[in-house]
């Protein structure tokens, strides 16, 4: 490969900036990386199907989505389980052999903890610092980027943030090929598959109750994590297309509920419903948020799926920041 050729790639690789507060006062996980002998953010480079190396370089929708990436990464790394929140800056550099690498990062709550699996010969430490510590051990000034952000985030008390999940159900079998009633009309076999996709995606926010219509295109989407991770299953016919048709704005009761939840929520439901519910979000988020919302119909393609973070405060919940994401 020419010199001109790998100034064009791009490496895409994710990561997490985990915290928690302690009596010392706010930390953050930093591991040490073995082979350049220096403290880094747990980082790392999507999977991708084998044989498939310009998936690396693309960060191909079809193989390991960069929020999977961060949540896999940081595990392997350090063995800590964590929920993503709001995203952080990113962070550009160039690679020896003259590509660029972007690297993607996440606000990330621990959940859990297990072993770190990582090989040693790549990452042979990993240490809980203080926030003000990191700055003087991180060697890369743009790792600094994303720890300003979370520190500021952290004295605007905005750090701890729930997600709320809107999901446009997988596909389904067309209305011109169904001879039941709506209200069962399946997945396709396509519809199926993104149905099972959603799952690894789901859990890198792993909302604990999942709000549906009652229609068995929207609850059979939901249905492979719910089965999977336990959560709560809830169905809400206000979400309905028919509810929709009666009421346009039946939908936005049960978004400000979910919005004022406190808790980790996704929400799954069809076409029609999703202008009152991005009208809804679009009540309760900040501008900067509102302008992250999509604000024409469909507003998300099949089993394509929006994360709204979502702080607490004195006067309502407020939705500080938006993503999507897309299976396909």
């Amino acid at each position: 490969m020419s010199r001109s050729a790998r100034d064009r790639e791009t490496v895409r690789a994710a990561g997490a900036l985990c915290w928690r507060r302690t009596p010392r006062g706010l930390e953050v996980l930093i591991v040490h990386s073995a082979r350049y002998d220096e403290w880094s953010w747990p980082k790392g480079k999507p999977e991708v199907a084998e044989g498939d190396d310009a998936g690396v370089a693309a960060g191909a929708a079809g193989n390991e989505l960069l929020p999977e990436c961060a949540v896999r990464e940081v595990a392997e790394e350090t063995g800590v389980r964590v929920r993503l929140g709001r995203p952080l800056p990113e962070v550009s550099y160039r690679l020896p052999d003259g590509r660029q690498k972007r690297v993607s990062y996440w606000v990330g709550r621990p959940y859990d903890h297990g072993e770190r699996t990582a090989p040693a010969e790549e990452i042979d430490d990993q240490r809980w610092v203080l926030a003000e510590e990191a700055h003087e051990l991180l060697v890369r000034g743009g790792d600094h980027r994303p720890l300003d952000r979370l520190l500021h985030l952290a004295a605007r008390d905005r750090l701890g943030t729930r997600a709320l999940v809107v999901l446009r159900h997988a596909r389904a079998v067309p209305r011109k090929q169904w001879g039941g009633q709506e209200s069962e009309r399946p997945l396709t076999l396509v519809g199926l598959r993104q149905a099972r996709r959603l799952v690894p995606l789901l859990d890198c926010w792993r909302p604990e109750v999942l709000t549906t219509s009652p229609w068995r295109r929207c609850s059979d989407t939901v249905r492979p994590y719910v089965v999977g991770r336990h959560a709560a299953l809830r169905t809400e016919p206000q979400l309905t297309e028919d509810a929709a048709l009666q009421d346009p704005g039946a939908a936005a009761s049960v978004v400000r509920r979910l919005v004022a939840a406190g808790e980790d929520v996704a929400l799954c439901t069809h076409r029609p419903v999703l202008n009152a519910v991005m009208a809804a979000l679009r009540e309760a988020s900040t501008r900067t948020a509102q302008r992250e919302l999509p604000s024409s119909d469909p507003f998300l393609g099949k089993a394509e799926l929006l994360v709204a973070h979502v702080t607490p405060g004195e006067t309502g919940s407020r939705i500080r920041a938006v993503e999507r994401f897309d299976v396909d």
